[in-house]
């Protein structure tokens, strides 16, 4: 619980570290941008990601962006009594709206699509000949949303935080804009 709450803190102490980028900035200064982040999900079997993050181009809404993302945990292999070929697969589809609420800080949130699938193979076979074992694959789906926190950092650095309610934990994410 304690990492969490430290996680969770890196954005607000990258405010901190960059106080004179902010005032800087003005508030009508809202540029467009197209930003490409790696994420790192903290779940019970950890994904990495890429996210792209673009602001949006019109004049006449700078504030508003969108963002979509795809993380992928590593494929598990799990040695199970009663079958042969045991691997887990972990995946995550992310998208959503983003406003910015100061030119450095954007609040953003939308939907999350995870994937967790089983892939198995029974050693049982049938008495026959040419018999081989079933197969068999097992999908489960599940909707949920996220919200969080973008910093521009810099001018070309991009730092990002959200809780994510399909894994119930937090995403880092750290890149690049231009």
């Amino acid at each position: 619980m304690t990492c969490r709450k430290t996680l969770l803190a890196l954005p607000f102490l990258a405010l901190a570290l960059c106080h004179s980028n902010f005032a800087s900035a003005t508030s009508d200064n809202y540029d467009p941008y197209v930003g490409l982040l790696i994420d790192y999900q903290l779940a019970d079997q950890d994904m990495l990601g890429v996210t792209l993050a673009v602001s949006h181009f019109d004049r006449n809404f700078p504030r508003w962006g969108y963002y979509a993302g795809y993380a992928r945990g590593k494929d598990e292999k799990i040695d199970h009594s009663d079958y042969d070929d045991y691997k887990i697969k972990n995946q995550m589809y992310r998208f959503g709206l983003s406003y910015s609420v100061h030119p450095r800080i954007t609040a953003f949130g939308g939907p999350v699509l995870h994937q967790y699938s089983h892939h198995y193979r029974d050693k049982y076979t049938a008495l026959c000949t040419d018999c081989e074992a079933r197969s068999y694959h097992d999908k489960y789906k599940t909707w949920s949303g996220e919200t969080g926190i973008r910093v521009n950092i810099s001018d070309s650095v991009l730092l990002s935080a959200s809780y994510n309610w399909a894994v119930d934990n937090v995403m880092l994410s750290i890149g690049f804009r231009n």
